[in-house]
């Protein structure tokens, strides 16, 4: 039986997004992390609730879950700018469409912080064994 891939390089997960910023782009980088993971979880009722949400290009959605992938605190100052960092963006970027990339970040949180497999093949079976 096969393990789960245990052996990921730190960063690995990571998900690099551009947003303007009044005509400059800026980089971010979303972390993902299990305060991430359940935050959307338990706000949205589920991940695949939060893939739904995001294709359907709800801008509140794609906004929050930035916001946790960048891991700033949030403050309604951090909102509104987030907010206008997005609009004055679009729903695209020079690294590819906002929504795809918040979904490839999703499902790096339902794999525990893995990247998908860039061949599109689930690698792994089962669950690891417990300590």
């Amino acid at each position: 039986m096969q393990q789960l891939e245990d052996k990921r390089s730190i960063g690995s997960g990571n998900v690099h997004i551009q947003l303007l910023n009044k005509g400059v782009i800026e980089e971010h980088t979303l972390r993902p992390s299990i305060h991430a993971m359940k935050t959307l979880s338990r706000r949205y009722g589920g991940l695949n609730e939060v893939i739904n949400k995001i294709g359907k290009l709800d801008f509140d959605a794609v906004a929050e879950v930035i916001e946790l992938g960048i891991g700033a605190p949030p403050t309604p100052k951090s909102r509104d700018e987030l907010a206008a960092k997005l609009y004055e963006t679009g729903f695209t970027d020079d690294t590819g469409g906002l929504p795809t990339l918040c979904i490839n970040y999703v499902l790096t949180l339902l794999r525990g912080g893995r990247p998908p497999n860039p061949n599109g093949e689930d690698t792994t079976e089962g669950n690891p064994p417990s300590a």
